[in-house]
């Protein structure tokens, strides 16, 4: 199951629900595997310099990642935002090159997707 993140610090709420949503589905122990891929405007919530970011959905992410949730960051987001590597936080699971080819391969695999 593949959760797609793009939504932006603007809509904290949203951008927080898709960890809660994801960690809720990895919990179950149903499914082989949950992934979060984050790209778009969701990248800032990885910011470690911002201090926009809410912690309540600083606390999200690090549940679901600790819940076996697998965060997939994309670069070409990171890079296009300015954020450097070495301040992503929290730790992702991966920095993929490109999220779109991310979620072609999921998808190729027979993955469902939920977008925010």
């Amino acid at each position: 199951l593949v959760f797609v993140a793009n939504t932006g610090l603007e809509d904290a709420q949203t951008l927080s629900s898709v960890f809660r949503h994801a960690k809720a589905a990895a919990d179950t122990g149903r499914l082989r595997e949950v992934v979060v891929l984050v790209y778009g405007r969701a990248i800032a919530a990885f910011d470690g310099e911002s201090s926009r970011r809410p912690p309540e959905l600083l606390e999200r992410i690090r549940d679901a990642r600790d819940a076996g949730v697998r965060i997939l960051l994309c670069a070409n987001a990171l890079a296009s935002s300015g954020i450097a590597r070495e301040s992503v936080d929290p730790a992702p699971t991966e920095i993929v090159p490109h999220a779109i080819g991310t979620l072609v391969e999921y998808v190729a695999r027979g993955a469902a997707v939920i977008r925010y």
